[in-house]
C-alpha cells in the first residue's frame, strides 16, 4: 500500500493528497474552512506577527508588532524585495524606507505610467535625477480642477491654452487665453501679495472681426 499520511518523530508531516482543515473535501493542496473567520495565524515565540483571513466581505493580510509587509520577486531563489507597505501605511517601490504615501525609486529612471486598458497610449511621470518630466505618447497635457473643469492645456502643436480657450493662434510657443466677455489677461507685478501699484497688465479681447487690447501700468 502507498502511504497517504505520515508523521515522523521530528514532528514532520507528509500528505500524499489534499489537506483539509474544517472540511472533509479539500479542493486544493490546503483548504481551510470556517463558518465565520477562516484564517492562518503566524507567531514568533508565541507572539502573533502576521495573519491572513477572510472575514465578512473582505480578505485581510495583516502584519503586527512593527513589521512591514514585503513583496518579493526574483529570477533566482534569492529573496529580492520589490515593494513594501510600512507600519505607517506608506508604500515603497524600489525603496525600503518610503518618505511619502507612495515613493517610487529606480537605479535607472523612476516613473509612474498609466493608461486605458483598451488603448496602447500612455502617460508617465518621471524624474531622471535632475529634472521632473510629465509625458504623454499621444494627445495634449490637460490640467483640470474641481468638477473636471479644464484650467490649462499644452497641446500637441506646442501652444498653451488657458481656461478652455480654443486654438486662436496655432504657432508653436503661442499662449491662448480666454476670460469670456472680460477678455484674456496676463498680469505681472513685483510683489507676491495681492495686486499692488506696480502691476503691469496685458489685456485683449475679440470683437466682431477685430481685436482690441492694451498694455497698462497701474
Amino acid at each position: 500500500d502507498t502511504d497517504t499520511f505520515s508523521v515522523s518523530y521530528r514532528g514532520q508531516g507528509y500528505f500524499a493528497s489534499n489537506l483539509g482543515i474544517g472540511t472533509t473535501s479539500p479542493a486544493s493542496i490546503l483548504t481551510i474552512n470556517h463558518a465565520t473567520n477562516p484564517s492562518i495565524r503566524f507567531e514568533d515565540s508565541g507572539t502573533k506577527v502576521a495573519s491572513i483571513n477572510a472575514e465578512g466581505s473582505s480578505t485581510n493580510i495583516a502584519s503586527f508588532e512593527g513589521k512591514s509587509i514585503l513583496f518579493a520577486a526574483s529570477s533566482s531563489s534569492a529573496f529580492t524585495e520589490r515593494m513594501r507597505i510600512d507600519t505607517s501605511g506608506k508604500v515603497g517601490i524600489g525603496t525600503s524606507s518610503p518618505a511619502k504615501a507612495l515613493e517610487v525609486v529606480s537605479n535607472t529612471v523612476a516613473q509612474i505610467q498609466c493608461g486605458m486598458a483598451n488603448d496602447s497610449d500612455r502617460a508617465s511621470l518621471m524624474h531622471n535625477g535632475s529634472h521632473l518630466f510629465l509625458d504623454t505618447t499621444a494627445g495634449d497635457l490637460v490640467f483640470r480642477g474641481a468638477s473636471n473643469a479644464e484650467f490649462m492645456r499644452l497641446d500637441s502643436a506646442k501652444t498653451l491654452r488657458m481656461n478652455g480657450c480654443p486654438s486662436l493662434e496655432a504657432t508653436p510657443g503661442s499662449i491662448n487665453i480666454t476670460g469670456g466677455t472680460a477678455g484674456g489677461r496676463i498680469a505681472i507685478q513685483s510683489t507676491t501679495t495681492s495686486a499692488g501699484t506696480t502691476l503691469a497688465e496685458l489685456f485683449a479681447f475679440w470683437g466682431t472681426n477685430k481685436v482690441a487690447g492694451m498694455i497698462a501700468l497701474s
